[in-house]
């Protein structure tokens, strides 16, 4: 018994410290590609970033609907995953050759589809980035059964940096167009392919033994099946907005909605990856997994309050200080979804508890139920209101998602109002000051239209947030505090962050 404690303690304090490669990989890939984005947007149009959307609308739904999951259901099942892979290497690489040729012959009906008639070659060419994602190497599996995220990061950072000076160097020197953010897009994962065979250097072979995968495929279905519904009910929107509004909407949208989920896909995407893992170790054990959610939810609370709100009151400032005048469009889609992405970034965290709960239905149910209400409102949204409609039916479906998924956690996870209630005040009182500032002096500030001062302004209002916080917190017995001083602990010391 002491053996497997210790053992559930060493795997989760593993889990621990591999999110710290993680948190780095997914924050310095995130600050790339913003920054990246913030250059090129004085260069490339709104129009140009609607064309490329499209591309990888394109490719993505078709590599996710012919998605198989037989690399993470051998991966799960705990069976020796060696003998499978070049088989499943084999079958992703005949895939992507299929898919690729699809793309080419309905590339000029997809691009009249989606009023990008000009834009007919650029779609043929982007169904090679399919055959470059399944080039990679198979057996980077490895390195996240072992945990090894520090490969990952590796991987992950030459590719943003591919992208970022390909990009840059095709807008500069060759022509600003969608035709510099596709061979960025083609250099990443070319460079991330390279990388995965310098750290793993093993060459997978060509091999056609399918029969012993059918073996993983009733297990597989459901990874895939969830995959291919959480999907489409992410990228349903872009649809709705490229085929009614346009590419130039399109690619303004595109951009609200992934500067709005800048904070929650990197806080998600970690998150995610540890949570489920750490809750694995101690799932028989409910009181630990109350303070795991509470602690998941201190995180969120600490970071996403402030990031949403400072979009919310300053979006158009900062639209306009860093990405300039012909990208104000975006300003009122970019608030709405910030707020929209806050909701999504708690309801984010009933996932990992769900699944380990044994309640994985209610994950597909909350999917379905987006779905749903997506179908009903998105395409009355985009003819009545454009993009603006859009962004409101979003922030209409995070908010039913979350009622859902509040309503369902009452009877498992057993937690009373008074536990949740510090990891929500504390962050929300220590927005009051900030707010208070920001009535004040925002209008004098904005009147002196000046890039530099308003950088300072908008770190003014982080620290004031910082420092009401941190003086808050002294009358808090419990919520965001605590958590981040066990956080920075256990990147120090190894132990149980949730025990």
């Amino acid at each position: 018994m002491n053996d497997r404690v210790a053992d559930n303690k060493g795997a989760l304090a593993k889990a621990i410290h591999s999110g710290k490669w993680m948190l780095y990989g997914t924050a310095t890939q995130k600050i790339l590609s913003v920054a990246t984005f913030f250059i090129l947007a004085r260069i490339l149009t709104p129009e140009h970033y609607g064309i490329i959307a499209v591309v990888l609308m394109i490719t993505s739904t078709t590599n996710l609907m012919t998605s198989h999951g037989l690399e993470m259901a051998i991966a799960q099942r705990g069976v020796d995953v060696e003998k499978y892979l070049d088989s499943i290497w084999t079958l992703n690489i005949l895939r992507a050759l299929a898919l690729a040729i699809l793309i080419f012959i309905l590339s000029k009906p997809l691009s009249i589809f989606f009023h990008i008639p000009t834009a007919v070659n650029i779609l043929r060419v982007g169904g090679l980035l399919l055959i470059a994602i399944h080039l990679i190497n198979v057996r980077q599996i490895h390195f996240v059964i072992n945990l090894d995220f520090k490969k990952l990061f590796w991987r992950d950072f030459a590719g943003q940096i591919a992208y970022t000076i390909s990009a840059l160097s095709w807008a500069l020197f060759v022509q600003a167009s969608a035709w510099a953010l596709l061979v960025g897009h083609m250099a990443r994962q070319i460079v991330s392919d390279v990388v995965t065979y310098i750290e793993y250097p093993c060459w997978p072979r060509l091999s056609f033994k399918f029969r012993p995968l059918l073996n993983f495929i009733g297990y597989s279905k459901w990874i895939s099946g969830q995959v291919v519904l959480d999907y489409i009910t992410n990228f349903i929107d872009p649809i709705f907005v490229g085929r009614m509004l346009g590419p130039s909407n399109l690619g303004l949208y595109s951009k609200a909605n992934e500067l709005a989920s800048t904070a929650t896909a990197t806080l998600l995407s970690i998150m995610r990856k540890i949570s489920f893992y750490a809750y694995n170790t101690v799932q028989s054990d409910l009181q630990k997994i109350q303070k795991g959610f509470i602690k998941s939810l201190d995180v969120i609370g600490l970071i996403m309050f402030p990031f949403s709100f400072l979009i919310f009151i300053e979006g158009e400032a900062i639209v306009s200080m860093l990405l300039g005048q012909r990208w104000l469009l975006l300003v009122v889609p970019l608030k709405i979804l910030a707020i929209a992405n806050f909701l999504d970034s708690i309801s984010g965290i009933f996932n990992p508890v769900f699944n380990i709960l044994g309640k994985p239905k209610i994950n597909a149910y909350a999917t379905l139920l987006r779905l749903i209400s997506s179908l009903a409102l998105l395409y009355f949204a985009a003819k009545w209101w454009g993009m603006t409609g859009v962004a409101v039916a979003i922030l209409i479906m995070a908010f039913l998602v979350l009622l859902y998924n509040i309503w369902e956690s009452m009877a498992l996870l057993k937690l009373g109002w008074r536990k949740v209630m510090p990891s929500i005040l504390q962050p929300v009182v220590s927005l009051v000051p900030l707010f208070v500032l920001f009535l004040f002096l925002q209008e004098s500030i904005h009147k002196i239209e000046n890039a530099y001062l308003t950088v300072v302004w908008l770190i003014l209002l982080l620290a004031i947030y910082a420092i009401s916080f941190l003086l808050l917190s002294r009358f808090f017995k419990q919520g965001p505090r605590n958590t981040i001083i066990d956080i920075l602990a256990e990147f120090k010391h190894k132990g149980d962050l949730i025990s």
